[in-house]
């Protein structure tokens, strides 16, 4: 268990985090607001999945998707989710999702060259800069 992000206000804040080490891991309204069962490159593949990791299509790649599920950190009502972008431009992304009554609201945090390493690192990138 990892300790949370203190947000004021947020449904994060105070929040003790358990590693998802799948998308079967993450809630369903999530996995869909994420994607993953678009086809083709805007779907989502699984942590340590096939993806296209370039930006050419050939007939190899172009039926695969362009992300792949990195790392998650759940809690109740907050859940954060690392996701790589293939391509000359790989890039890692961090969204948080928290739970405002019956509804999960996505935010998108700023980009980073890698995806964490661990879900102490995913839960440190989602902390508001001191």
């Amino acid at each position: 268990m990892v300790p949370a992000i203190a947000v004021t206000g947020s449904p994060c804040a105070g929040a003790v985090f358990s590693e998802a080490v799948s998308l079967s891991d993450l809630p369903r309204p999530i996995r869909s607001l994420l994607g993953v069962d678009r086809p083709g490159r805007d779907g989502v593949a699984d942590h340590g999945g096939r993806y296209s990791a370039t930006d050419a299509l050939t007939p190899l790649t172009a039926d695969l998707p362009s992300r792949r599920f990195s790392l998650g950190a759940l809690a109740p009502q907050c859940v954060l989710v690392a996701v790589e972008h293939g391509g000359i431009a790989y890039f890692s992304e961090v969204w948080m999702f928290e739970l405002h009554g019956t509804k999960w609201m996505a935010r998108r945090l700023p980009f980073e060259t890698a995806p964490p390493a661990s879900v102490e690192g995913l839960v440190r990138r989602a902390k508001p800069a001191d």
